[in-house]
């Protein structure tokens, strides 16, 4: 075990980066829901092929082609209203420090941290442009990789796998 690995990092989205986490939590975090969609509209495109003047079936078959379209377009009005709260980088700037007992969260706005011990810490993925360490099902810190140095990066591997366990991280 190494003693005293700690890191610390700032970090905030920018502008798009919401974007790309809301799709990437949506499709690529668990893909059975793009597997869903895909599967809604080619069932609908076949049931409209076979549908033979049958109204029920024609009614049903569309609203299994439009619901994943409809479904993106709640992720593009949900992503719009996160937009017009102000600016992104500005709320969502924080300081992070990375030690042995867990993570301290900051945000920079707010003067109190927010200490998560590794033990209720839930998954940690690593996309190609984002470190995402999920607190719960539905809270996550996220860390830009452009805010940190390669260095520091893999230094943060080293503190999950160390710490919080390497199946943890993804």
């Amino acid at each position: 075990m190494k003693e005293n690995l700690q890191l610390t990092v700032r970090s905030a989205l920018h502008k798009g980066d919401f974007r790309k986490l809301a799709y990437w939590n949506t499709f690529k975090k668990s893909p059975a829901l793009l597997y869903l969609m895909i599967g809604m509209v080619l069932v609908g495109g076949a049931g409209l092929y076979l549908a033979a003047g049958n109204i029920i079936m024609v009614a049903v078959s569309a609203a299994l082609m439009l619901c994943p379209f409809l479904a993106v377009g709640a992720i593009e009005f949900y992503i719009a209203s996160v937009r017009r709260g102000g600016d992104i980088t500005r709320r969502t700037a924080a300081e992070y420090i990375f030690g042995s007992g867990g993570i301290s969260a900051r945000n920079l706005i707010e003067k109190e941290p927010v200490f998560y011990k590794w033990a209720h810490i839930g998954k940690i993925y690593e996309s190609v442009q984002f470190f995402l360490i999920f607190v719960n099902k539905v809270q996550m810190l996220t860390l830009r990789k452009s805010d940190l140095t390669p260095g520091e990066q893999q230094t943060l591997r080293e503190i999950v796998r160390e710490y919080a366990g390497s199946w943890k991280l993804r």
